[in-house]
C-alpha cells in the first residue's frame, strides 16, 4: 500500500503557533518556533514563516525577503537562517 501524503493547512499552523505561544517562553519558544518554521513549509507551499513566527510571538531572524525563512534561496541572504 502507497503512503498517502497529507498537507497541512493554515488551521493546523494556527494551532501549532498557538501552542508554542502559550506553553514555551524566551529562547525555548524562539527556538521552537524557527525550527518548525523552518520545516513546516515542506507540508504546505502557501505556508507564510513571517505570519507563522508573528502567532507565535517570535521575531523574525532576517528582514531580507531573499532570505530561505521567507522561501527564498540561500545564495541571497548572508543570514545566520540558511539551510
Amino acid at each position: 500500500m502507497a503512503a498517502q501524503s497529507y498537507q497541512m493547512q493554515r488551521r493546523h499552523f494556527e494551532i501549532i503557533a498557538e501552542i508554542i505561544r502559550k506553553e514555551l517562553e524566551g529562547e525555548c519558544r524562539e527556538k521552537t518556533a524557527h525550527a518548525f518554521a523552518h520545516i513546516l513549509p515542506t507540508t504546505n507551499g502557501r505556508f507564510n514563516r513571517q505570519r507563522f513566527l508573528r502567532a507565535c510571538e517570535v521575531p523574525a531572524k532576517c528582514t531580507n525577503r531573499n532570505c530561505p525563512q521567507y522561501g527564498g534561496t540561500p545564495s541571497h541572504c548572508a543570514c545566520e537562517v540558511r539551510s
